[in-house]
This record gives structure tokens, C-alpha cells and sequence, in this order.
């Protein structure tokens, strides 16, 4: 794989993280659900996650960075969410 391919794949997941992060902002801020539900289900879905599952570890700590991500943004404008998720 090139840097330019790896590139490419981060910045698609960072930017699924980001979309999930501020759909949920969204839906929050509408009164549909609590971000910080959201983030303790994603945190609890690790736990859950079978061991023998492909990627696994890859998989948990996207569902951890998200559930960060959601933690982290309670209160901000969705430029600031974006930025304090992509660093």
C-alpha cells in the first residue's frame, strides 16, 4: 500500500467519525437522543465485540474514538467538534 492509498483510508474513516459524530450532535440538539447514551452504547458494544471477530481491535477503537468523540463535544460549535475529533 502506498502513503497516498493510506492517505485515502484514513481520511475516509475520519471523516465517517466526524459524520457520525455530528449526526449525533444533531439529533441531540433536536431532543431524539443523548450523546452521552450514544457514546456509552458504542463503549459498551467493544465489550461486546466477539473475539474471534475480523479486525476487532480496529473496530473497537473506532467505536472508542467515536464514543470520545461524542464525550468530547457537548457543548461546541460543529467546526469545533470537527477539529478537537480530528486531533
Amino acid at each position: 500500500m502506498t502513503k497516498e492509498q493510506l492517505n485515502v483510508i484514513v481520511g475516509l474513516l475520519a471523516g465517517t467519525q466526524t459524520a457520525v459524530v455530528t449526526l449525533a450532535d444533531y439529533l441531540s440538539k433536536s431532543g431524539v437522543l443523548s450523546k452521552s447514551d450514544l457514546a456509552q452504547h458504542f463503549s459498551a458494544t467493544v465489550t461486546g465485540l466477539p473475539e474471534e471477530m475480523n479486525n476487532r481491535a480496529l473496530i473497537a477503537m473506532v467505536l472508542r474514538q467515536i464514543s470520545d468523540g461524542l464525550n468530547a463535544v457537548q457543548d461546541q460549535t460543529a467546526e469545533d467538534q470537527i477539529r478537537k475529533l480530528l486531533h
